[in-house]
């Protein structure tokens, strides 16, 4: 599911690539890949810029998500290609469920190393006990790293819910609020679903 950035936001996210302390291969990487657009008008979505480092922004992509499955009333749905996230995810994820939430979880059914799906497969038992549902997808590779929360809510972005990318890599998301956007994701993921195997 690849996405682009346009409009002011843009330049915002380029200001805070180039600007990454000691990310100066990552800035030149940038530069040659990004310019921004001039003349972009405007949408009405809403949307905020996080990311995770290893120095003061440690968890805030966690906290982001946590904070999504604090608020929920009717719906989450998280499509991750590596799934094994930390306990305060996973308690997140449950507690959600048993408030009458539809949890819903789309991880890789055939990933590219097997160890993956074991590691995600050992929480399955935790999560379908607490009314989450699990689908594991098949039919092609899943490289997305999205969610949505009931009808405006939506982050997309490269950070897996992982011990990699929640605790060592550099990663970045969006979140967006934004109800036709959310309506266009729900749209795709309810078709990777109806395409899925549903676990436990």
């Amino acid at each position: 599911m690849p996405s682009r950035s346009k409009g002011s936001g843009a330049g915002y996210l380029q200001f805070v690539v180039e600007n990454l302390p000691g990310k100066a291969a990552v800035r030149r990487w940038w530069k040659r890949r990004h310019r921004p657009e001039e003349n972009t008008k405007p949408g009405e979505a809403q949307a905020l810029f996080v990311w995770r480092d290893n120095e003061e922004h440690r968890d805030d992509i966690e906290r982001h998500y946590l904070k999504m499955l604090a608020n929920a009333r009717r719906e989450v749905i998280i499509a991750n290609a590596y799934f094994f996230p930390g306990y305060r995810l996973l308690h997140a994820m449950r507690n959600a469920a048993r408030r009458g939430v539809r949890v819903k979880l789309i991880v890789q059914g055939e990933p590219d190393m097997p160890i993956v799906t074991v590691g995600a497969r050992l929480l399955y038992n935790y999560l379908v006990k607490g009314g989450v549902e699990i689908y594991e997808y098949r039919r092609r590779p899943l490289h997305g790293k999205v969610a949505l929360m009931d009808d405006h809510w939506v982050t997309v972005g490269s950070s897996n819910l992982d011990p990699l990318s929640l605790s060592l890599n550099l990663e970045a998301n969006l979140i967006i609020h934004d109800r036709e956007f959310n309506q266009t994701l729900r749209d795709n993921l309810s078709a990777i679903i109806a395409g899925g195997l549903r676990a436990g």
